[in-house]
């Protein structure tokens, strides 16, 4: 009882997360939500996650992280790191349809950068994908 209790609450407050005359969450809001509550970026991730490293255009065998050897990021924290989004019609090399966004965070004392790969999955953003680059 009580957790059917908890479940609604939870669809309620994801509400707001939806844009006007849409049922799609607005993907700035769902970021910014994901980046500030632990439990709710533990539910919007797709595990095991694959995190693969491209080093120029060559990319390394890819891991897994599990939701047990997962990190909490904060997607939207630019005081450490450039923050970068892209969608479909971005100026970029990302291949994206109008299902899948991408956030570039990149080291400002260092040349890595990590490729969060988001995409819409019954109108609701997920992470889907980790690409490491140097």
């Amino acid at each position: 009882m009580l957790f059917a209790c908890g479940t609604q609450k939870n669809e309620l407050n994801d509400r707001h997360l939806l844009t006007e005359n849409s049922q799609v969450e607005n993907f700035d809001i769902f970021i910014e939500k994901f980046s500030n509550d632990i439990h709710f970026q533990l539910s919007r991730i797709n595990f095991p996650l694959k995190e693969c490293q491209y080093i120029g255009q060559y990319a390394s065998p890819c891991s897994e992280i599990t939701i047990k050897n997962w990190t909490h990021s904060k997607l939207n924290d630019s005081t450490k790191f450039e923050l970068r989004k892209f969608k479909a019609n971005d100026n970029h090399d990302f291949e994206l349809n109008n299902h899948q966004r991408v956030i570039s965070r990149i080291e400002s004392d260092a040349n890595n950068c990590l490729n969060y790969y988001f995409s819409l999955n019954d109108k609701k953003w997920n992470l889907t994908q980790i690409l490491r680059c140097e």
